[in-house]
């Protein structure tokens, strides 16, 4: 696509002739403004070239109507040679040009370019999925399982040294059970999460892909606890004691899958007066943050007197009887 966009942009620049005529009009000339792919010559062996500030030259050439006429792509070359650059890192060479015969330079832009030099490296980085959307209601997605977990990424060392991590993409839509995917579109990114990446190089992940498997299950559980009643108070009446009944006896909760469910449930606090008949009263529960009770969230109380028995009396001694 971008060879098929520079020879479409030639094209247009080429069309842009201005014909000027010289002395009596014996000798036509025509300028010409051309895009030229730059070329980088001469670097050292353990050396990459990086990091370009441009890429393309934008030079204007003059010359006779036949051979501007003439004129093709590849015709005019630009090129900035790095020869002799042992250990450089960061330069500033100058743009060389090279026209066809009987065509002059009349101008270039840029003279000089910024080129980024490295040697090539290789180190082991860490993959990390980043998923969006969402399960099916109900479900939750859990932390995802990577294999490898970590991906060997070559490059120049410059670029290397930026890497964070390497990141793939799930999106997720409605899924109700666990899946597994290949992630095949794996980017290195840096610590604010940019793509690691040139004009003239890209890192080479190896392998190219991970599988990742994630989890979906249900985003919480369900328990049983028992309904409490330690905060419930009784009013003694004289002779009778009381029994408390709760129905149900166990209510069932819903808590997050990883949250803690509590032993038990209280009732909210009652006072019973002192009373020989039974009591019946529907009680709210005291439902803690982060808790869902399925089902109502009352139950119910009954207070049952049992008259206690009256103790018995002693029975006397008799008393001794005299003797005549």
């Amino acid at each position: 696509m971008r060879r098929i966009i520079a020879i479409t942009l030639s094209v247009l620049l080429w069309a842009f002739v201005r014909v000027t005529q010289e002395g009596n009009g014996s000798q036509s000339l025509s300028q010409i403004n051309v895009q030229v792919q730059l070329q980088v010559r001469g670097v050292q062996p353990d050396l990459v070239a990086y990091d370009i500030s441009q890429d393309e030259v934008r030079v204007t050439l003059r010359g006779d109507s036949e051979s501007v006429g003439a004129l093709r792509e590849g015709f005019v070359k630009a090129y900035v040679d790095l020869t002799g650059l042992e250990g450089a890192t960061n330069v500033w060479p100058e743009v060389k040009v090279i026209a066809p015969g009987g065509m002059s330079i009349v101008s270039q832009d840029p003279r000089s370019v910024n080129i980024k030099l490295s040697p090539m490296g290789a180190r082991l980085v860490p993959v990390r999925l980043r998923v969006n959307g969402n399960p099916a209601s109900g479900m939750a997605a859990g932390e995802p399982k990577l294999e490898p977990p970590q991906v060997r990424v070559t490059g120049p060392e410059a670029l290397l040294q930026e890497v964070e991590e390497i990141v793939g993409r799930v999106v997720l839509d409605g899924q109700s059970q666990s899946f597994s995917v290949s992630l095949r579109d794996l980017v290195a990114v840096n610590s604010q999460g940019t793509e690691v990446q040139t004009k003239r190089a890209r890192l080479k992940l190896s392998p190219e892909s991970v599988s990742a498997t994630i989890p979906v299950q249900a985003d919480s559980r369900s328990v049983a606890v028992a309904v409490a009643f330690d905060n419930v108070k009784v009013v003694n009446a004289p002779g009778w004691r009381y029994r408390l009944e709760v129905e149900p006896e166990y209510v069932t909760l819903r808590v997050p899958r990883d949250g803690k469910a509590p032993k038990s449930l209280q009732i909210k606090a009652q006072t019973f007066a002192s009373s020989t008949k039974p009591e019946v009263r529907e009680v709210d529960l005291v439902i803690p943050d982060g808790v869902e009770v399925l089902g109502a969230s009352n139950v119910r109380l009954r207070l049952v007197p049992e008259k206690q028995a009256a103790p018995e009396s002693a029975t006397p001694s008799p008393s001794p009887t005299a003797t005549p």
